[in-house]
């Protein structure tokens, strides 16, 4: 049986076991920085602003109405309110790669060089958010698509801009990401897909 050094903690442990070990090591750090995430949301003060904007619709994406309908009660809808103030300060900017139009120029001409009968439809203004092994296990490639696609929308419409992760204007990083995508669930959006995962998208 083969051995390796763990790069993290410097613990041998057996080769085929290194990946899921050095995961681990993710997953401790993620839950850390989770619970200071949950402290500082549940010292957050309350904000009559962000209650008024809440109720007028402002930055919710649902009608005031079809928020009431899946939020339950105002007890569990201000428990969001301060869950998105504080994911809003917290979040951490994503790390991209910008994609320059030459680099597009040059890959438009090397598709149309090729033979094969095939569609291939390229955007400019997407920045590429590479995927990291340790960290996109499993839907990883997903919401590195939802980061581009963002970084899209953030650079070309001012409207979704003033509204996509709390206004910010950057795209956050995928624990930040799940933590946006956990908070739509929780206000009622893809019903069967929160059911699914047990409304809980991080850990």
């Amino acid at each position: 049986m083969a051995f390796s050094d763990c790069p993290f903690c410097h613990q041998i442990v057996p080769s085929s076991e290194l990946e899921r070990h050095a995961d681990n090591h993710f997953v401790e750090v993620e839950l850390a920085r989770d619970a200071d995430i949950a402290q500082q949301i549940a010292a957050a003060p309350t904000t009559l602003s962000s209650i008024t904007d809440w109720e007028n619709g402002k930055g919710s994406g649902c009608s005031t109405s079809a928020c009431g309908r899946t939020m339950g009660n105002e007890e569990e809808m201000h428990v969001i309110i301060e869950k998105i103030s504080c994911l809003t300060r917290l979040q951490i900017r994503a790390t991209f790669y910008k994609v320059e139009g030459g680099l597009l120029a040059l890959l438009r001409r090397c598709l149309e060089m090729e033979s094969r009968n095939s569609v291939t439809i390229l955007s400019d203004f997407v920045d590429h958010f590479q995927s990291v092994e340790a960290e996109d296990s499993g839907w990883g490639c997903g919401l590195r698509n939802i980061q581009m696609l963002s970084s899209h929308l953030l650079l070309r419409r001012l409207e979704a801009r003033e509204v996509l992760f709390g206004g910010s204007g950057f795209v956050p990083d995928i624990a930040s990401l799940q933590r946006w995508l956990e908070i739509a669930l929780q206000r009622g959006f893809d019903v069967h897909g929160a059911y699914s995962f047990n409304h809980k998208i991080c850990g």
